[in-house]
């Protein structure tokens, strides 16, 4: 390639200025260079010749902006003809279009970034930032590729232009404006730089300092509100952009643009792509972790897709946990079936009774109730049609009468038609005996009576649910009906129908056609036992094999019914409420289960511990967020970039942090934000204080004017810091007041909990990212949490590592989007842990020869970078304490402990085989990192189970639409895992058939299963990438050698003996040249 390059004259860097288009079409078209390697190596160049541009070429005026620039000073000179100092506007001129010089860090050319993050940046770069979409996995650091970017940006960025970064909540503008300013590893940008709020905060903003912000931080339901989504508003947004300077744009989880087209954030994107193909906004980038699964709404939009970070890079250095995913299967539990059985049976005697009796004699038997009655007992006593309107409803029942009307060629009655059955029976006061003794087959009919009465003795025993047990009894059944004015006179005594509604259901369960209607609904509403059974299942085999760090549960979203009359919830099994109602009393209350939906949360009751749970939460809102994070984050607002002295700074800070302590405590009953109580008790305090240190030292005196002119006119971040201060002061005294509740679960006992009302807005996102924060605080005991579909995407959770997802959903994007949740990396794994693994992975290499041919600059360069990324030959002593910390975790024989132990101590790589530099980097990957285990709850029973019997294999699977979202996952399967299509599938677990499995027997097949998995899926994993990166560095010399010996035969016989002078390029030959491009490439970056 380089000889190739060579003959189309571009021997040095300065030689692509202005080619690198041309350089671009000789790569792909002549040289055959790949289409991913050739945009990362034009970006590279791109950057190189960034950094050697000393002069920036102007190229007229570059915008809008611009324009208005010019026509604003030529105003002002109109105005102003005969002053004499008429240069002084055009030199503002000038100096207005100068590039900004905001101070920074260098992250570029740093080693900060990961390897991956650098070609991700190198492939915007080499894109010219067109439109371009990056796919990278949730934890994989998407906002330090969006900062180098912004670093590239900095350098072209003139006065009154800026930089916009879209993000879906306020959160994630704080943690961009904390990676910006205030991270160790982010550009370190002055906060006066980087506006962070809303767009009426932003007008304020500009309309104060008369400066536009180079950086400004926005969410996307912000511009879209402040523009609407009508297509009039296309205008505003165009002015908006103009009046802001806007050059360059970011959307972060750009998802959330396109999972919903008609949004007004979609509309507004669309409009921002629209302005970008129009040369309004020189550069657009995204970033998703979810982009592949959006690919053609992204193209629709007007963006493409060019990059996807590989994964399986990612998890072998440790950037994102490692995951193992299984199916495992749930059905009734036996009880439930026997449940079923018996409403089956009972659905069967009903059909035969009705036959008994005549289908149209049951027909003519409605016929001859008046219109009006019948009009009232169907309408207000069992509730047909009651969410119409009274005239609509009364419509409907009559056109339903007419269908009833009884006819020679009419069929048999079906389940739809129940009502009529208990409409005449409410109208002549019939019980099932009454209707069998009316019936064309008296004696037939009065059999399957006494039958129905044994069926409902056998299931008043499999009964446990108190209310369904005092509904359907043996005693009961069978005797006589109240008089039809009995029942009449229910609609008197209750206003409310519902309640009417439910009395008279009762009273029907004397009946055949009752008690299966209560069944019907107790098999919609209550049955699950098997669902829950499994789920606990998992987890009890997962404690018997390993440390549970942490627990989630993705299900649907379902309160917690509260019945009106006794103030009892009855959850029964379904959705979130269910889940967590049936995890109380049972070995799970240990894991301290909360759960978090969009309209409620529910708080377990542990009367083990010292504290209510509820008190404990809302006790660590105000320690360590308000306290510890918010108290900080405030200060370095305050005192960033003043003259004090570190020392002095701390010394301000801690009696700062005493005066929050202070308020914060006080803080009970808050419902707003209260911001001049704030400056009365912390700012007012706080500037009489560093009033006295002026007193002490007169020459603080400057600093102390700056810092109290902050105090007095505070900024919109500081407003806003304040804002969520009482944000959470009022979360944390909703949660620590939270009612207290009582639920009946599925089996009849008793539990407490307690409940509050999600609220809206601000609060609403603050509480979602607090789960993520219970959970993963060691403060806590929480260790469980059910979560709806809010958690799929922007929710930040590191610690679980067991994740299971009882939705079984069939789309691919939620399915990817419920995997990132589990995949984001302990922060125990450090750079170290990342250095250590590249160090066991890599190769020795040989530069000392070429590198003291090199400029003295160039080989401090080389050296520093292989300081930083270069395997090394040796393991450090900090390399070899955690490697050893690692081995001592590890659950292998003390022998080969002691073995490993050993033969690390010299540091020499060399002497570890392949195998023992596998088994070092999957201990320390298992004692630093996580293994996270996902399990899809996979239905087995039941008209809509989700699984089917191959008979040529003799085993069970998933059915199609649940299985095809694991085809295109690009994790390397765990054992057991089955290939289709060149795909694997996570294995399905169960017992013998998955349709009679029982928990137990699950939780038997899973504990087996899990026993070394961890250990045996990283074997597979990091052996089969050591062998392939060996057997890629083999291929890659043996066709080097093959290539040259053939190009040296033909050289000699087209040239004889002839002898070539040897081309050099600033003192090193051509071989040299070649050698040292070949250790370059050895590097593992």
């Amino acid at each position: 390639i380089y000889k190739g390059l060579q003959e189309k004259g571009f021997y040095r860097i300065e030689d692509v200025q202005g080619r690198l288009k041309e350089l671009e079409n000789i790569l792909l078209n002549e040289l055959h260079y790949e289409p991913d390697m050739a945009t990362i190596s034009i970006g590279i160049l791109s950057e190189r010749l960034g950094r050697i541009e000393t002069k920036p070429v102007k190229t007229g005026e570059r915008s809008l902006v611009a324009k208005r620039l010019r026509t604003q000073k030529e105003k002002e000179l109109m105005e102003q003809p005969k002053q004499p100092v008429i240069e002084e506007p055009l030199q503002e001129q000038k100096k207005k279009s100068d590039f900004l010089k905001i101070p920074h860090q260098d992250i570029i050319n740093s080693p900060i970034p990961r390897p991956y993050q650098l070609e991700a940046y190198y492939m915007f770069k080499g894109d010219n930032y067109n439109a371009s979409i990056i796919d990278s996995p949730t934890g994989s650091g998407k906002t330090l590729m969006g900062m180098m970017c912004i670093q590239d940006w900095l350098r072209t960025l003139q006065k009154n232009e800026s930089i916009l970064v879209l993000v879906p909540t306020q959160n994630y503008q704080s943690q961009w404006v904390d990676s910006i300013c205030f991270n160790e590893i982010g550009l370190q940008i002055s906060p006066t730089f980087v506006f962070s709020g809303t767009i009426s905060q932003l007008e304020t903003f500009i309309s104060k300092t008369r400066e536009i912000p180079p950086i400004i931080i926005l969410t996307y339901t912000s511009l879209a509100q402040i523009l609407g989504a009508k297509t009039k508003k296309e205008r505003e947004l165009k002015q908006l952009i103009n009046w802001l300077g806007i050059r360059s744009v970011i959307f972060d989880e750009a998802h959330k643009i396109v999972e919903q087209e008609n949004s007004a954030t979609f509309e507004v994107a669309k409009r921002l792509v629209k302005l970008y193909k129009g040369a309004h906004i020189e550069n657009l980038i995204g970033f998703s972790g979810t982009a592949k699964a959006y690919e053609k709404v992204f193209k629709k939009l007007g963006m493409k897709l060019i990059y996807i970070v590989p994964e399986k890079e990612l998890v072998l250095h440790g950037f994102v946990a490692p995951i193992a995913e299984l199916g495992v299967t749930f059905a009734y539990s036996g009880r439930e079936r026997a449940i079923r059985d018996l409403h089956n049976e009972i659905k069967a005697n009903m059909k035969e009774m009705w036959s008994y009796f005549g289908y149209n004699n049951l027909r003519k038997e409605f016929q001859k109730i008046p219109l009006n009655e019948r009009l009232f007992i169907c309408k207000e006593l069992l509730g047909m049609y009651q969410s119409y309107r009274n005239e609509l409803a009364t419509e409907k029942l009559k056109a339903k009468f007419v269908e009833w009307a009884p006819r020679k060629d009419k069929g048999p009655l079906t389940l739809a038609d129940v009502n009529l059955v208990q409409t005449i029976q409410i109208y002549n006061s019939w019980s099932d005996i009454s209707l069998a003794a009316n019936s064309i087959h008296k004696n037939a009919a009065r059999e399957v009576v006494q039958e129905t009465e044994k069926l409902v003795m056998h299931l008043e025993q499999l009964i446990r649910i108190p209310s369904l047990k005092k509904m359907i009894s043996s005693e009961k059944y069978g005797t006589r009906m109240p008089k039809r004015t009995t029942i009449y006179n229910i609609r008197k005594q209750y206003k409310d129908r519902r309640e009417v509604v439910k009395k008279v259901r009762d009273i029907m369960c004397s009946t055949m056609v009752g008690i299966y209607r209560a069944l019907d609904v107790w098999a919609r509403t209550k049955i699950g036992e098997g669902r829950v059974g499994t789920l606990q299942s998992i987890i009890s085999a997962e404690e018997q094999i390993r440390d549970v760090k942490g627990v989630v549960i993705f299900d649907s979203g379902r309160t917690i019914k509260i019945e009106y009359e006794s103030g009892i919830g009855s959850p029964g099994f379904s959705g979130v409420g269910g889940s967590f109602a049936q995890s109380l009393g049972t070995d799970i209350i240990k894991y301290n289960p909360i759960a978090v939906q969009s309209s409620e949360m529910y708080i377990s009751f542990n009367p083990t511990l010292e504290k209510p749970l509820h008190v404990m939460m809302a006790d660590f809102i105000r320690n360590e967020i308000i306290i510890d994070k918010l108290t900080e984050r405030l200060f370095m607002e305050l005192i960033y970039e003043l003259p004090f002295q570190e020392q002095l700074s701390n010394f301000i800070y801690l009696t700062f942090r005493e005066l929050m302590v202070e308020y914060v405590t006080s803080l009970k009953k808050v419902y707003r934000a209260r911001y001049g109580e704030f400056t009365k008790k912390v700012f007012e305090p706080l500037k009489e204080f560093i009033d006295e240190m002026v007193i002490l030292d007169t020459d603080l005196n400057l600093a102390v004017n700056l810092l109290k002119d902050r105090i007095t006119n505070p900024s919109v971040r500081v407003n806003n810091i304040i804002q969520k201060l009482y944000d959470y002061a009022s979360i944390a005294r909703k949660i620590e007041f939270a009612k207290k509740g009582t639920l009946e679960t599925a089996t009849g006992e008793l539990q407490e909990y307690y409940y509050l009302k999600m609220p809206s807005g601000r609060q609403k996102q603050l509480i979602y990212d607090l789960v993520s924060d219970f959970l993963d605080s060691e403060e806590l005991p929480i260790q469980l949490v059910f979560v709806s579909s809010w958690a799929r995407t922007g929710w930040d959770v590191r610690t679980p590592d067991i994740l299971i997802d009882a939705t079984a959903t069939r789309d691919v994007t939620a399915w990817q989007q419920l995997r990132g949740r589990a995949m984001r990396a302990l922060e125990s794994w450090t750079i170290d842990c990342y250095r250590t693994i590249s160090v066991l992975l890599g190769k020795k290499t040989n530069s000392d020869k070429i590198m003291q041919r090199l400029p003295i600059e160039m080989q401090e360069n080389f050296k520093k970078i292989q300081e930083d990324f270069a395997p090394r030959e040796n393991l450090t002593p900090q390399m070899i304490e955690l490697l050893q910390n690692s081995i001592d975790d590890a659950r292998i024989p003390p022998e080969e402990k002691l073995k490993l132990k050993t033969k690390i101590q010299s540091g020499n790589i060399n002497k570890l085989s392949t195998t023992e530099r596998m088994k070092l980097i999957i201990y320390l990957m298992l004692s630093k990192n996580k293994v996270a285990h996902i399990f899809e709850m996979v239905k087995a029973s039941g008209s809509t189970k989700q699984v089917e019997y191959d008979k040529q294999t003799g085993q069970w699977r998933r059915k199609a639409a649940i299985a095809k979202k694991h085809r295109g996952e690009p994790i390397l399967p765990v054992p057991g895992a089955e290939r289709r299509r060149g795909k694997y599938v996570a294995p399905l677990i169960y017992s013998q058939d998955p349709t009679v499995d029982t928990p137990s027997e699950v939780r038997d097949t899973l504990k087996n299963l899990l026993t070394g998995l961890d250990e045996e899926l990283l074997d597979d994993w990091v052996l089969n990438l050591i062998e392939r990166r060996e057997k890629k560095a083999t291929t890659v010399t043996n066709r080097t050698d093959q290539k040259e010996r053939q190009e040296g035969q033909v050289e000699a016989s087209m040239q004889g003996e002839q002898q070539i002078s040897q081309l050099e390029i600033d003192g090193v030959t051509e071989e040299a040249l070649k050698e040292f491009l070949n250790e370059i490439d050895s590097i593992e970056f």
